[in-house]
């Protein structure tokens, strides 16, 4: 059965993602799926263009969406139903045994609901702030930190 891992994008450097792992999940690419949004601010519309590749055996699965172009920006920042729909459709059709998320920035929370609806078990490694901080660093404008967030 595949897994899927959902990260806010996918760029695989050595940086962002270790390359012994990138090595290992090669040697077990049919195992691993890549779900990521990459641009988001792009687009006549807010509807997803999708696009899927492999990068050195991976599987990825990138997804495009203009989100200036809803009617609340804020909310499909956190709670974005198109995306939501679109990985619902992903996961029917992968059928993963177990979800990894590094992410949601650009994702929003949403991706969790077709993940609770489907009973999918997954882990959640925080990769940065998101969850607690709209800029998710922890920083104020001024590169100060930032005091009010609760953590």
């Amino acid at each position: 059965m595949p897994s899927i891992d959902s990260c806010r994008d996918f760029f695989p450097e050595p940086k962002h993602i270790p390359i012994t792992l990138l090595k290992r999940w090669s040697k077990e690419a049919t195992r691993y799926r890549f779900f990521c949004a990459e641009e988001v601010n792009k687009g006549t519309d807010c509807r997803i263009t999708a696009q899927s590749d492999i990068y050195n055996g991976l599987r990825v699965h990138r997804i495009n969406f203009n989100r200036k172009k809803v009617a609340d920006i804020i909310r499909f920042s956190y709670d974005n139903p198109i995306v939501s729909d679109y990985f619902q459709s992903l996961l029917s059709a992968i059928q993963p045994d177990l979800i990894h998320i590094t992410g949601f920035l650009n994702l929003s929370m949403a991706i969790l609901d077709p993940i609770k609806k489907g009973a999918i078990p997954t882990v959640f490694t925080a990769t940065d702030y998101w969850c607690f901080c709209p800029k998710s660093n922890l920083l104020v404008f001024d590169r100060s930190l930032c005091n009010t967030a609760e953590v």
